[in-house]
């Protein structure tokens, strides 16, 4: 089949977008998704560093090539981000993965960070494998708005995450879930 070409004299009357009227987008604002106009996500892969090396899974996913951030670097991340949406109104809610991420010797840290930025009540929601102690998790249930455990059978003990998950349920975190992966 073949393209039909666009007349040059159709293009030169083209806009650009900052030409045109957009007002209509305010009504849709196609670009926010996930909890209406007044939230933004922001997904972040943080690094590559897993506990488990699953046969389904490429290097790349746990290998630690990719080393978590600087702790500092991380704030101002977060800082300059959620100061300018909130700002704006908007309330930044966090998807926060990659490889193991409570692996992180900083991660308490960070979690605490994004919870004390911005004015407005921003979310947390990380996805793990849950492997690190019920104690770790307890401890830190307060500073995560919603946890999607995957638990991969060919190195997860369900018993411990079952604890896990039974825990944080029991310290107010209710958003939960537990995505079961199989081999392809």
């Amino acid at each position: 089949m073949k393209k039909k070409s666009i007349p040059l004299e159709e293009i030169s009357n083209l806009k650009t977008m900052s030409e045109q009227n957009m007002d209509y987008l305010e009504e849709f604002d196609l670009f926010e998704r996930g909890g209406g106009n007044n939230t933004i996500r922001i997904d972040w892969f943080l690094g590559n560093t897993c506990d488990y090396s699953c046969t389904y899974c490429t290097p790349d996913n746990y290998d630690g090539s990719s080393p978590w951030p600087d702790l500092e670097v991380f704030k101002n991340f977060v800082n300059t981000a959620t100061n300018y949406y909130n700002y704006r109104n908007k309330i930044v809610r966090w998807y926060l993965l990659g490889g193991e991420l409570t692996l992180w010797r900083d991660f308490d840290k960070a979690l605490e960070i994004i919870n004390n930025a911005g004015t407005l009540n921003n979310t947390v929601s990380i996805q793990s494998n849950g492997s690190r102690t019920v104690r770790w998790w307890k401890k830190n249930a307060h500073l995560m708005s919603e946890i999607l455990f995957s638990c991969h059978p060919e190195q997860a003990d369900y018993k411990h995450l079952t604890k896990v998950v039974n825990a944080l349920y029991l310290e107010g975190v209710h958003n939960l879930s537990v995505q079961v992966c199989f081999y392809p």
